[in-house]
């Protein structure tokens, strides 16, 4: 950093007006300079005591993230937010989260679907794996059954 001389300081007059940013180098020591980060080490330990003072809400909220990101939830804030409602409500349910229309679309319409609350619905593990990828329509007509399932 450079060092000027200024304006002489009322409270450390001894420095004779040494500056440095346009401060008394003095005053700059007292107000506390940049706080350096905390070791890897030390932060790690910190994760560590929080992650097993909290456990329960720690594993709560990262299978909702990794929920998500394995989703690829990230066009909003809003989108992202109702993914994870919706995550947690599927796990507390024993269900899945599906895409009633695919995002890669139908493999017998051809129909695509948004990646959004509205095109999400709740299966279990066994119907979305006959689902497959097929929109709800043509899941059903082939399947024979009437209305929807939520």
């Amino acid at each position: 950093m450079p060092r000027y001389f200024g304006k002489v300081c009322t409270r450390h007059p001894e420095l004779n007006g040494e500056r440095r940013n346009g401060n008394c180098l003095a005053c700059q020591r007292e107000r506390g300079g940049k706080r350096s980060k905390p070791s890897p080490e030390v932060q790690r330990r910190k994760v560590r005591k929080w992650r097993a003072a909290n456990a329960e809400h720690f594993r709560d909220t990262k299978l909702a993230r990794n929920a998500a990101l394995r989703a690829g939830v990230r066009n909003s804030p809003e989108n992202r937010r109702a993914w994870i409602a919706l995550s947690r409500k599927a796990r507390r349910l024993g269900k899945v989260i599906d895409h009633m229309t695919p995002v890669k679309g139908c493999k017998v319409c051809g129909k695509r679907g948004m990646h959004e609350p509205s095109n999400w619905g709740l299966l279990t593990q066994s119907q979305n794996s006959s689902k497959g990828n097929r929109c709800m329509k043509c899941w059903t007509a082939i399947l024979g059954v009437s209305g929807t399932i939520a």
